[in-house]
């Protein structure tokens, strides 16, 4: 409920990449929670991307975007913000990750553990976008 409170007081785009918003939501993450956004088209739109990491860099400890396809928009892949104060969250094994996923007897189309780890890997152009966010911060 905090959070939509946060959202409501606030104009409607500038709600969604705030300082204050963020803040709001790592408020409410239990230990070992993450906040993911939605950061739009990486080609088209860097500086909301940049913009996020911006935040999420001084702000968690685990701050950087993963990609995923969303057939709707034009570009090619999603970046999707991460942040998290559990640092171990990302190195979790292919194993695990395939254990996990045939003890949920999920029957997915898209979605592999295999493409959960491979996620993470970021083209060069993307990765620049993430380090000039975290050079801000320093």
């Amino acid at each position: 409920m905090l959070v939509v409170e946060s959202i409501a007081k606030m104009g409607r785009g500038e709600a969604l990449v705030s300082h204050e918003l963020y803040w709001t939501c790592k408020g409410v993450l239990q230990p070992g929670g993450v906040l993911v956004t939605q950061n739009g088209v990486p080609f088209f739109q860097p500086a909301e991307l940049q913009s996020t990491m911006r935040i999420f860099s001084g702000s968690f400890a685990d701050a950087t975007c993963y990609l995923g396809v969303v057939p709707t928009y034009v570009g090619g892949f999603m970046a999707f913000g991460w942040g998290t104060d559990d640092v171990g969250l990302r190195t979790v094994s292919l194993t695990t990750l395939q254990e996990r996923f045939d003890a949920a007897r999920l029957d997915t189309r898209y979605y592999t553990p295999e493409l959960h780890k491979a996620s993470f890997a970021l083209p060069r152009f993307i990765a620049d976008i993430l380090e000039g966010a975290r050079g801000e911060q320093a």
